[in-house]
């Protein structure tokens, strides 16, 4: 039959791949990636079932064992052994699943991310937003980079934005972004210190629910001792008011080396003497040379039924946590 003739339809295979350029690429991820403008060389670089082996596993303890060397001492009464973290598991956004299928609006999540200056990799977080099933409750961000002139000028839509940039240096800065659903209330009182050389942070409360939201940012030459004192008082003064709580952040402190270095250690034991536990138990910032955990959310909620994900995506070199 000459073209036109027929009564099925035809296509050229050459317009078609004119117009949809990655029409060829038979695997999905690398689809996805590509049509979102990611990067997917970098995910293939990385070895992730090696990587996933790395886990933050403090709750490894022989429990056979006699603790004071009387066996009817039971470890269960010791330990947190009620509690397990979630497994953290490294996804595309658009391969994560709400917790809630049935109503995914009902549910809270929180998702953090190290921008190195959301001024320009703002569309890359709002792309890395857009791929998830789902509406984000609040996006935590930190490294920000941004100042008195420019903060305001940032913006996702549906949502309301926080920030606290540093005034007398560049870099740092962190932010929340709260649904425009949730109303809140900042929590200025929560920034106990002004020191910006050992913390940066922005608080926020939901008033319906009266759960407490901060994200936090540690420059990494501040002294490990000195914000473990910070965040003693911190957890202190929120656990008084008896309130859910979550704190994302970019803490700079990398839980893999709790068992060898001490001031890790100090840190890890006081967030656990406050009944906080960290959602993410594998590493955030992937290098050629290192793999750390530096990037967690702390909350003081129960975790059983709770999942996290380490978000595969190029926003900056260190990948999204969300919760």
């Amino acid at each position: 039959n000459f073209l036109g003739t027929t009564e099925d339809d035809w296509f050229c295979t050459a317009c078609i791949q004119s117009f949809f350029p990655f029409n060829g690429i038979s695997c999905d991820d690398e689809f996805i990636c590509c049509a979102k403008n990611y990067d997917y060389s970098f995910t293939q670089d990385i070895n992730l079932p090696e990587i996933s082996e790395l886990r933050f596993n403090p709750f490894s303890v022989d429990e056979n064992r006699f603790l004071a060397n009387n066996e009817d001492i039971d470890p269960d009464g010791n330990f947190f052994n009620n509690f397990a973290l979630p497994n953290s598991q490294y996804r595309i956004a658009s391969e994560i699943q709400p917790v809630n299928d049935d109503n995914p609006a009902s549910t809270f999540t929180l998702f953090h991310a190290n921008c190195r200056s959301i001024e320009a990799n703002l569309t890359n977080l709002m792309s890395t937003i857009a791929s998830l099933k789902f509406n984000v409750s609040v996006i935590a961000v930190s490294e920000t980079w941004t100042n008195s002139s420019n903060e305001n000028l940032i913006s996702i839509p549906g949502y309301n934005a926080i920030f606290n940039s540093r005034t007398d240096r560049t870099g740092g800065g962190v932010g929340l972004f709260i649904h425009d659903s949730l109303s809140f209330v900042v929590r200025n009182d929560l920034q106990l210190l002004t020191d910006k050389s050992v913390v940066e942070c922005v608080f926020v409360e939901l008033v319906h629910d009266n759960v407490i939201i901060g994200c936090l940012y540690r420059p990494p030459d501040c002294n490990v001792g000195l914000f473990t004192s910070f965040v003693d008082s911190l957890l202190s003064k929120i656990n008084r008011e008896r309130k859910k709580c979550y704190i994302a952040g970019d803490y700079n402190i990398d839980l893999l080396k709790f068992d060898v270095h001490q001031p890790t250690a100090d840190y890890v034991n006081c967030i656990f003497s406050h009944a906080y536990l960290p959602v993410i138990n594998k590493p955030t910032r992937i290098t050629d040379y290192s793999a750390t955990l530096i990037d967690n959310i702390l909350t003081n909620d129960q975790l059983q039924s709770s999942s996290s994900s380490i978000v595969l995506s190029d926003i900056s070199d260190h990948f999204p946590i969300l919760f």
